[in-house]
């Protein structure tokens, strides 16, 4: 028993061997809002490759976990658009 916190830290090469990574992406955002200073509206665009396209095809070229970040939307915003571009990892 140590009776305190304990720091772990992995190495890199430790860390990088259990999981999924995703290619680069680019995404973009604006808002605005009200005389308040809460959100009242927001825009999200993403263009990314998809990570789910390696297990099977996609329905509609859409892949749901590219903007899953988008439903965990801290506020209750009555305007959201997330508009998203799936693009090609073959692609320079």
């Amino acid at each position: 028993m140590i009776g305190g916190p304990v720091k772990v830290t992995w190495f890199a090469e430790d860390d990088i061997q259990h999981d999924y990574y995703r290619t680069a992406s680019h995404a973009h955002f604006h808002a605005g809002l009200d005389a308040d200073g809460w959100p009242v509206v927001w825009m999200n665009r993403i263009a990314c490759p998809s990570l789910m396209a390696r297990f099977g095809p996609l329905k509609d070229n859409f892949d749901r976990r590219s903007v899953e970040i988008c439903d965990s939307v801290p506020y209750a915003i009555p305007n959201i658009l997330v508009d998203y571009q799936l693009t090609d990892t073959a692609s320079p």
